[in-house]
């Protein structure tokens, strides 16, 4: 595939994510249908923007560095940092001239946009300063390395899906003894590779966009199928109230699946790819 039609996969990709985050913020307006709550299942179907975010980081980020560590951080800096002040400004300015701000201190409304909504900034800056550190260390793995990464992976954070359904399931029909046997499982073997973060999914980016060349049809058909299971599985898991982590071990099955099906496909058409590219222009403003 060429450089230029890969990029419009991922610009694809990138529309797509920016699509949720709407998805994300509408969904409470979407009420009930038929006595189901439409607005839930669309909120948490739509929630996938976040692991796919970090994911997308990582897969740009992990990367050799071209110039120097100190020119590498200031240059994310200007991406990252100084569009939060920018914005931030300017919300803060048009709120106080339609004196819908109740705090007029402008460091301590920063502070909550970045604490609530862009909370998403901070987190991402741990790993972008390790970024080329990493990069080098996974840059050494060899390419069947690589691929046992991703798939032990996949496997641990199936694990935590599944037993955390299994635990709630267990729980609910008064199994003590099965539930026991699940949580001492999930002791002695791992849910996630770093639970609480989105640390692995900025990973992982990496290793997609290593490995992903290497899969079988085979491997890929699994992949996507397990990504479309472990979706629903997490729709319904959030929606019965089951056991779920933040971020949840679902996610990264369903992320991986949507990266190697983005990375798989073939968009043919110029006036198409064009088009793909301006929406994510669009997206990114």
């Amino acid at each position: 595939m060429s450089i230029n039609k890969r990029l419009a996969n991922w610009d694809l990709l990138r529309t797509l994510s920016m699509f949720l985050v709407v998805v994300v913020h509408i969904a409470p307006q979407l009420g009930r249908f038929r006595n189901i709550n439409v607005s839930l299942i669309a909120g948490i179907a739509a929630i996938i923007c976040d692991p796919i975010f970090f994911c997308l980081s990582g897969y740009f980020a992990l990367k050799p560095l071209k110039k120097s560590y100190i020119d590498f951080l200031f240059g994310k800096a200007l991406s990252l940092l100084l569009p939060i002040f920018v914005y931030s400004g300017l919300l803060y300015t048009y709120k106080t001239a339609m004196g819908s701000i109740q705090d007029m201190n402008y460091i301590r409304y920063a502070s909550d946009l970045v604490q609530s909504g862009w909370w998403f900034i901070p987190a991402l800056i741990p790993c972008i300063l390790v970024a080329p550190i990493l990069s080098k260390m996974f840059d050494a793995l060899d390419d069947r390395t690589c691929k046992i990464a991703l798939f032990v992976t996949l496997g641990i954070y199936a694990w935590g899906g599944l037993s955390c359904v299994a635990k709630s399931l267990l729980i609910n029909s008064q199994h003590t003894t099965f539930t026991a046997a699940v949580i001492m499982l999930q002791h002695f073997i791992p849910m996630s590779l770093l639970g609480g973060t989105y640390f692995t999914f900025f990973c992982m980016g990496y290793f997609i966009k290593r490995v992903s060349p290497l899969l079988s049809t085979g491997e890929v058909r699994l992949i996507k199928v397990a990504g479309i299971l472990f979706f629903i599985l997490d729709i319904i898991s959030a929606y019965f109230g089951f056991e779920r982590a933040d971020p949840s071990y679902n996610w990264m099955i369903t992320t991986v699946a949507i990266f190697i099906a983005i990375d798989r496909l073939k968009i043919s058409s110029d006036v198409l790819s064009k088009a793909i590219e301006w929406s994510a222009m669009l997206a990114s403003e």
